[in-house]
């Protein structure tokens, strides 16, 4: 996928609707949206949990598969515990968008850099195309 100004640094995973989601961080769940379809392709109209972070980051899980989330509003998660299951909401292609922001849990809250844990610092985040080596 192509993103640009406020999602400059989201990613996207291809995967199949059902697929388990996991939190990247513990936190706490903010935000749930649940019922859009998977047939809705409508922008705008994604299913989507956010997590906040004790660092005032929120991570954002969008796409996700209508009713399926695992959690529940001000529920405390840990990093790897179940939130929900991927799906189609809100777009024609099957993917999980993740991004995470800084001080802002809104729609168009502008996205950060961030790292996983298995990779290496990117100063300017993740560049499309690259593989960098686990660390």
């Amino acid at each position: 996928m192509s993103h640009y100004g406020f999602f400059s640094y989201a990613v996207d995973f291809t995967m199949q609707p059902g697929t388990i989601v996991t939190a990247s961080h513990q936190g706490v769940v903010e935000w749930i949206e649940r019922g859009y379809s998977n047939s809705d392709a409508v922008p705008g109209h994604e299913n989507v949990i956010i997590v906040r972070h004790e660092d005032s980051t929120f991570t954002r899980y969008v796409h996700l598969s209508p009713n399926s989330e695992r959690v529940s509003l001000s529920e405390a998660v840990n990093t790897g515990d179940t939130l929900t299951l991927s799906g189609q909401s809100g777009t024609p292609i099957a993917h999980l968008h993740f991004d995470v922001t800084k001080g802002c849990n809104d729609r168009n809250c502008q996205t950060i850099p961030f790292i996983f844990l298995n990779t290496i610092a990117h100063p300017r985040g993740l560049d499309a195309g690259t593989i960098c080596p686990a660390r």
